[in-house]
């Protein structure tokens, strides 16, 4: 049994990941998700594994009791990847301690800071030192479960689906992903324009496709509007988005649940960073570069007036603003050789 604290694409993803290590070597395990939302995505993305059956308890308090009681039938490891609530159905502290009474069961779970309310039976703090993924790993050790040693590479299967309209442009287009989760984490759209076109000049054998999210529809438009053999793909079903990043010949992004899409998949990736939290770099895919400029921010991800970077009265971290379009460039240079 495994909670997603909040449903986000990136923590789905590390989650899954987790589970499909569990499965490789206890094969014969099943394994329940009990999200807060966003469950149709998160079973989307857990469809390639059918031992795992996904549960959203957020506006179901009856199911959520029944699933309790159900809990009480057989022995169960429970796993708690960060000290979240569970929402307003659930008092977490409530749950684990009412699963620790069943002889069996073993509850483990990973505190935000020492001192924290702590209803597990085994414990320890979460570690930001180390990826996140292996955080992940060794709650799951904590549980008595086996996983791959920390530091190994990090694997997802995904039931990703093409479009045709991209399938037929496989491996002859590039993805641009500039939109994170707040303008703090994206990337402007003037630089994105200008990385276009110096791409396109550069690669001219190649398409390019802005991807984001519904809400990003207008501004992705307003991106490859005018931009060399470029188009946009918001707003896809998450298979759907994933067939599209699959096959590209390589993916350019900001900090977001897309770019850990890209990553999970191992495909190349160029990752557009800020410096707030290490343990969230995709390093755990080989295929990836991570670039981010410390020159002038170093606040560790307080967020401080030297973090900000203004631009047409928008907010950017500024360690993400400055990476130079020569950066990004030489990246891409090193996966493909530009036409001379």
């Amino acid at each position: 049994m495994l909670f997603i604290p909040s449903g986000s694409i990136g923590d789905a993803l590390m989650m899954l990941a987790l589970c499909g290590e569990i499965l490789k070597y206890q094969p014969d395990a099943r394994i329940t998700i009990i999200a807060r939302r966003n469950g149709a995505l998160i079973r989307d993305l857990a469809r390639a594994y059918p031992r795992i059956s996904v549960y959203v308890i957020q506006k179901n308090p009856v199911g959520a009791w029944t699933l309790l009681w159900q809990s009480f039938k057989r022995p169960y490891t429970a796993l708690m990847p960060a000290a979240f609530g569970l929402g307003s159905v659930w008092n977490t502290a409530f749950f684990f301690k009412m699963l620790s009474l069943r002889p069996g069961n073993v509850t483990a779970g990973l505190l935000k800071k020492k001192g924290d309310p702590d209803p597990y039976q085994r414990s320890e703090v979460y570690n930001t030192g180390i990826l996140h993924f292996d955080s992940m790993r060794r709650l799951a050790v904590l549980g008595g479960l086996t996983v791959a040693p920390q530091g190994s590479l990090l694997s997802l299967n995904l039931a990703a689906k093409t479009p045709e309209r991209y399938a037929e442009m496989k491996g002859a287009y590039i993805v641009l992903h500039p939109f994170g989760s707040s303008s703090w984490k994206s990337w402007p759209p003037r630089r994105s324009k200008e990385l276009l076109d110096k791409l396109g000049k550069l690669y001219p054998s190649f398409n390019f496709v802005v991807t984001g999210g519904k809400e990003n529809e207008k501004a992705a438009k307003d991106i490859a509007q005018g931009m060399p053999r470029t188009t946009t793909a918001t707003g896809l079903p998450i298979l759907e988005a994933a067939g599209v990043i699959q096959d590209a010949a390589l993916f350019i992004g900001v900090d977001t649940g897309t770019l850990h899409l890209a990553s999970v998949m191992n495909q190349k990736v160029i990752a557009l960073e800020h410096n707030a939290s290490p343990e969230w770099l995709p390093t755990y895919n080989p295929s990836a570069v991570v670039l981010t400029n410390r020159e002038h921010c170093m606040c560790g991800g307080v967020k401080n007036d030297s973090c900000v970077a203004w631009e047409d009265g928008v907010p950017y971290m500024r360690c993400l603003y400055e990476i130079a379009d020569e950066t990004i460039l030489s990246a891409v240079g090193a996966f493909l050789a530009p036409v001379q």
